[in-house]
């Protein structure tokens, strides 16, 4: 390794010291010199993960950044630390008890090792995952406790991350058929209330029930305009 010394050239080492050489020498000496790389220059980050069977899976992390000693992009390795998807998940998402953190690693083993015949039944043609995880979340254990109760916890939370821009999309199509040429002028708030009547209420207009204190709002809404109309006529 350093045939230039003499010294070094006398050195001789096995199995263990090697390891120790490598793990407290070689590379936290390369790791040093990617972190100050990335102190210096701009990089980016790619992280993938392993397909191992089971909740600990290994995350792949490397860096693109300018190397200035080879004078080019160069990848360089960061780490591989071992992820429990559950349990890093639970951690980011839930305020869960030691107690509760461990029930939910049993729920979700219990999950993975049941074979599809005692779980909901799903299709992805004509079941969503909302409706799949419903259907869990009822599932019960023969003293009447909820099965899943936990995982459906964390499942609601995963469920709310984007996987897509189409409901942003849609929401411009929205948009273009609301501001159209002839209506170019409407002004933001109106803009606003219209999309958010049409985007969240999930009841359709025949079947809905205005809850009293809509019907209160809406009153006062009229009197106001009322009074407004009234005021301009003096």
């Amino acid at each position: 390794m350093f045939p230039d010394s003499p010294t070094a050239q006398k050195f001789a080492c096995r199995r263990t010291k090697t390891t120790h050489i490598v793990t407290q020498a070689l590379a936290p000496h390369w790791d040093n010199k990617v972190t100050d790389m990335c102190k210096e220059e701009k990089f980016a980050v790619m992280i993938d993960e392993s397909n191992d069977k089971g909740d600990n899976k290994k995350l792949n992390i490397l860096v693109r950044v300018y190397n200035t000693t080879l004078q080019k992009i160069a990848t360089h390795f960061v780490g591989i630390p071992t992820c429990n998807i559950v349990a890093s998940l639970s951690d980011r998402f839930l305020s869960l008890s030691p107690d509760q953190k461990s029930q939910l690693e049993d729920q979700a083993s219990d999950y993975i090792l049941s074979p599809k015949s005692d779980l909901p039944p799903y299709d992805k043609e004509n079941t969503t995952m909302n409706q799949f995880w419903q259907s869990m979340a009822q599932r019960k254990i023969p003293s009447g406790q909820p099965q899943f109760d936990l995982l459906f916890q964390l499942s609601k939370v995963m469920l709310t991350i984007p996987h897509s821009n189409a409901d942003t999309e849609r929401t411009f199509s929205m948009l273009k058929k609301i501001q159209t040429d002839s209506r170019d002028n409407l002004e933001s708030k109106t803009i606003h209330s219209l999309l958010s009547i049409k985007i969240n209420n999930y009841t359709d207009c025949y079947l809905y029930k205005p809850e009293p204190s809509l019907v209160r709002s809406a009153k006062s809404a009229c009197t106001s305009y009322q009074s407004q109309c009234s005021t301009t006529s003096a």
